[in-house]
């Protein structure tokens, strides 16, 4: 009888177990179904259509994709789109072949879940892609207090970490909803960022100076930013200036009514290297 009963008792539990993984993806498996086209128009810009189970990205280089799915998506959640790693070798198409996707999962999984585990597991099967990673040593912009200290405008809502799978928690009466971290708006030469610490600020600096800046000003709290980049924008470099050391010294200036500054220096970064790559038929 008691056998019996501990037989009944696992039976139970494993009914249990399968019941709670109902609707759950194993993203090693990869998408049930996949189509992929080339694509001729421009390159995309926009992270994707989705739906429950399924996601659509236009117009893709497949070096972009691998960005998306190893680093951005790497682990199912969102890091922010700024951040990137190198990634080196691969053919030249890898670069100029754009590709649109369309694909469904078994399963619900998340928004990040089918950029990161379950395109790396698509890119490796329909491009027989091959990666390994090193650190290599990049030069990269140190953000640092400028000579009579920073002069920052304390913000009155710290960020919130994007979410794609959750909507933003709504504001109270009569209030905007709290501002997205990694996310900047402005005018074609205006940046502007709310509620965002330095290390935010600097890597939303880092596509416009085309080089990763780190915070090292030592200040804590969140802050709002606004900054004019119509010098970088529109004036070119002088006569014997290189583009890197115009975009240096504008930035300067740009930075100069916060109290801030950069400084060129190096740091180790992970790099991405394809070892194998292959175009995949279209279907």
């Amino acid at each position: 009888m008691r056998m019996a009963v501990r037989l009944v008792a696992v039976a139970f539990l494993i009914a249990v177990a399968a019941v709670a993984q109902r609707g759950q993806v194993n993203p090693s498996s990869g998408f049930s179904v996949a189509a992929i086209r080339r694509c001729d128009t421009v390159p995309g810009k926009s992270i994707g259509n989705f739906g429950r189970g399924w996601i659509r990205i236009d117009c893709f280089s497949v070096k972009s994709l691998i960005a998306r799915a190893y680093v951005r998506f790497a682990n199912g959640k969102a890091k922010p789109a700024i951040e990137t790693e190198p990634i080196e070798g691969g053919p030249a198409w890898a670069e100029t072949d754009l590709y649109t996707i369309n694909a469904k999962a078994d399963g619900t999984p998340t928004f990040g879940q089918m950029n990161g585990p379950l395109m790396q597991a698509l890119l490796e099967e329909r491009f027989r892609l091959k990666i390994h990673r090193r650190m290599i040593e990049i030069p990269v912009y140190a953000l640092t207090v400028a000579k009579g200290g920073a002069r920052l405008k304390a913000a009155k809502r710290a960020c919130v970490p994007v979410d794609f799978d959750h909507p933003l928690p709504p504001g109270s009466a009569g209030e905007d909803p709290p501002p997205v971290c990694d996310s900047f708006s402005g005018s074609e030469h205006a940046l502007e960022i709310r509620g965002a610490t330095l290390e935010q600020f600097g890597r939303a600096l880092s596509p416009r100076l085309k080089r990763r800046v780190l915070d090292q000003t030592g200040i804590a709290g969140h802050f709002d930013f606004r900054l004019n980049f119509s010098l970088i924008d529109r004036l070119k470099p002088n006569a014997g200036e290189t583009r890197e050391d115009f975009i240096f010294e504008t930035a300067q200036s740009v930075l100069q009514p916060l109290g801030l500054k950069i400084v060129s220096t190096k740091s180790t970064s992970e790099a991405i290297v394809i070892d194998h790559l292959e175009r995949p038929g279209d279907n």
